[in-house]
């Protein structure tokens, strides 16, 4: 299981840092209301991630669950510990190891809905 390295991404135009992802055991993105993960496909099959919820005090447990076509990257709305704890595991579907490299970025000076 790797834990991705957070980098900031704001005005400055920094990039992010992509590694490739964990599909046996999945990885850690540290979550504080300001990140987000980036997603790029390099395959020729759609990719599934899911970010797993913690559970609500009405029970309410619902994944976000995101697909990521081929030869596309996807972003995921800023994610809130409040729903996914301050550091979830995001898994993905087979074949992500060799052709899906994920990163997680702190956004800053950006206003984006908190999911």
């Amino acid at each position: 299981m790797g834990t991705l390295i957070v980098r900031t991404w704001g005005d400055d135009g920094q990039s992010v840092t992509y590694v490739s992802a964990d599909s046996t055991n999945g990885d850690f993105c540290p979550v504080d209301g300001t990140t987000l993960l980036t997603l790029k496909n390099r395959g020729s099959s759609t990719i599934t991630v899911t970010v797993p919820r913690v559970a609500s005090s009405h029970g309410f447990q619902t994944a976000l669950v995101m697909s990521v076509p081929s030869g596309t990257t996807r972003q995921t709305p800023v994610l809130d510990p409040a729903h996914f704890g301050h550091r979830p595991t995001v898994t993905y579907s087979a074949g992500a190891a060799a052709n899906l490299d994920v990163a997680c970025a702190r956004v800053v000076g950006v206003l984006s809905a908190v999911v």
